[in-house]
């Protein structure tokens, strides 16, 4: 996935949980409407900017399939990025599978979700 900058724009030092999960668009079982996949800590000084950077594998696409096996579906999946689970920019990209290869192509920008 591709990184990002997290900035404290206040005047007071501020640790931040920046927090990533995964929701699958269109899946043909019911998904969670946003599964926490990956999170880290980060301490920030007054007017500090870190970059973040979070990598997702395969198995954070699985899903159980009708015979219970674990299976990456092709579709759209959306990441939503942020402080807390309320408070979220999401992106969206595509996840294309030929015989258990997974390929993803990214949808441009992040837009305010809440």
């Amino acid at each position: 996935m591709s990184p990002f900058w997290i900035a404290n724009e206040g005047r007071h030092p501020v640790e931040e949980v920046v927090q990533l999960y995964l929701r699958d668009d269109v899946a043909s079982t019911t998904r969670p409407v946003k599964a926490l996949k990956r999170f880290t800590r980060i301490a920030l000084a007054p007017g500090e900017r870190k970059y973040v950077r979070f990598t997702l594998g395969g198995s954070d696409f699985e899903l159980l399939d009708a015979n219970l096996a674990p299976a990456v579906e092709a579709g759209t999946f959306t990441i939503l990025i942020g402080g807390s689970s309320e408070t979220l920019l999401e992106g969206r990209f595509i996840v294309g599978g030929d015989r258990g290869r997974v390929s993803t192509s990214l949808q441009p920008g992040f837009r305010r979700f809440s």
